[in-house]
């Protein structure tokens, strides 16, 4: 028996459409930050460049599992997928780390 399909609410496309376009505005941003040249490095304010050389490698691979698995789960929930929340998870987790890292 195949189950009535659930019409979802407009606020419901309204939010998961922002949630993708916020997730793809952070790829964007982080392939400036990883593509960033050594000029361009140099360019920026001393305290931030020495912010972006002292962050260990294992840290860059956790923004990207965070920004990956965000912008996967909100793809995933605009195609109303069951994967949608565990894939979100990962990138709260990630996240999670990642700012942790920072405050600690």
């Amino acid at each position: 028996m195949n189950a009535p399909a659930v019409k979802c609410p407009a606020w419901f496309w309204i939010v998961a459409g922002l949630a993708l376009l916020w997730n793809l505005v952070g790829v964007a941003m982080a392939w400036m930050q990883y593509s960033m040249t050594p000029e361009q490095l140099a360019q920026l304010p001393e305290a931030q460049r020495t912010l972006h050389e002292a962050m260990p490698g294992w840290l860059w691979a956790v923004d990207v599992v965070a920004i990956i698995a965000g912008t996967l789960g909100s793809i995933l929930l605009l195609m109303r997928n069951r994967l949608a929340l565990p894939v979100s998870w990962v990138s709260l987790v990630a996240i999670v780390v990642l700012f942790g890292y920072c405050l600690f």
